[in-house]
């Protein structure tokens, strides 16, 4: 009963006191507009861009390499750890139907235990998948509010995807 009009009706039920508006805001607190607050949207989007740019720069050092990777894994993957245990556990439908899920994947979490052409393939497979995602959500099929995870999961792939590219064969 946390959503407010379930609450209100039940209580209009149950009690026989029907609501009342005894104040109304004007104004949203703060700015929003489809969903996040403009300043999480930005701040996820500044994230995937901060993980490319971590990735990019690394892609020379081995070490600093897979420690990226890891991050890039860990970034990506819990997010989706948890939106997937929380639909699998939650009888909500603001979590069981939620479009993230498409974007979050939890086997992210394995980027740090693939290597060459295994990480290669998978985000490949990973990017196509991301790229489907976008066509449905720009196409209207979604409507979820999916660009900043969209920027947020896409930058490190698309970085990672570079610099495999650009590492030399041998």
């Amino acid at each position: 009963m946390f959503l407010p009009d379930v609450l209100r009706a039940e209580v209009a039920t149950r009690l026989g006191a029907p609501p009342e508006i005894v104040a109304q805001r004007h104004a949203s607190p703060l700015p929003r507009r489809h969903g996040l607050p403009t300043g999480a949207r930005v701040g996820l989007a500044v994230a995937g861009l901060l993980l490319a740019l971590g990735v990019l720069l690394t892609r020379r050092y081995r070490g600093l390499s897979r420690l990226s990777l890891g991050l890039v894994g860990l970034c990506l993957g819990i997010p989706g750890v948890v939106l997937w245990v929380l639909a699998a556990v939650s009888s909500f439908p603001e979590l069981v139907r939620n479009e993230a899920l498409l974007i979050f994947w939890p086997l992210d979490l394995f980027f740090l235990l693939l290597a060459g052409h295994r990480l290669s393939r998978y985000v490949t497979v990973r990017l196509a998948a991301t790229g489907v995602i976008a066509l449905l959500w720009v196409t209207g099929l979604l409507v979820q509010p999916l660009w900043p995870a969209l920027v947020f999961v896409t930058l490190p792939l698309l970085a990672m995807k570079w610099s495999e590219l650009d590492r030399p064969v041998g």
